[in-house]
């Protein structure tokens, strides 16, 4: 009897772990103009980006980077994600994120928008991430709750 209930406890205690190291959902509802119009609302994972008409990216971690979203505006800390099966997304009214080229990259940060915090994204297109370069397909900005 103590045998197995070692077992049955240790089995317990691993479904524990493992559902402890999964992060939690993020919640995106669109706070500008382009997310309203292009993704609608997200929800994000460090492993998947799931856009509101059901539609994902599977993501994988790619390290964090000092990145300027903006010309002459200061330098933020942001994750950087590769899209492990880049694929051209048709997202919100028929409309695509990168004018029908495959989402290859993607940069995550935070940013302070009226005083509450906002999740900001980048999206980028080709083989290789270059900030600045013509792969660059825009910026969208996000409320976040986490469930």
């Amino acid at each position: 009897m103590a045998k197995r209930m070692t077992c049955s406890c240790l089995g317990f205690a691993a479904m524990i772990a493992t559902a402890a190291a999964q992060p939690a959902a993020e919640t995106w509802i669109p706070a500008s103009r382009m997310a309203q119009m292009l993704t609608g609302r997200v929800t994000f994972t460090p492993t998947e980006l799931t856009f509101q008409n059901g539609k994902s990216l599977p993501l994988t971690g790619n390290g964090q980077m000092l990145f300027r979203p903006e010309p002459k505006a200061k330098k933020v800390l942001a994750d950087l994600y590769k899209v492990t099966s880049p694929e051209s997304m048709t997202l919100e009214g028929g409309n695509s994120v990168c004018k029908g080229k495959p989402v290859a990259y993607l940069l995550v940060w935070t940013a302070d928008s009226a005083g509450k915090p906002a999740r900001m994204l980048a999206v980028y297109s080709g083989p290789k991430f270059t900030p600045g370069s013509p792969d660059d397909c825009g910026r969208f900005a996000y409320d976040a709750r986490t469930h």
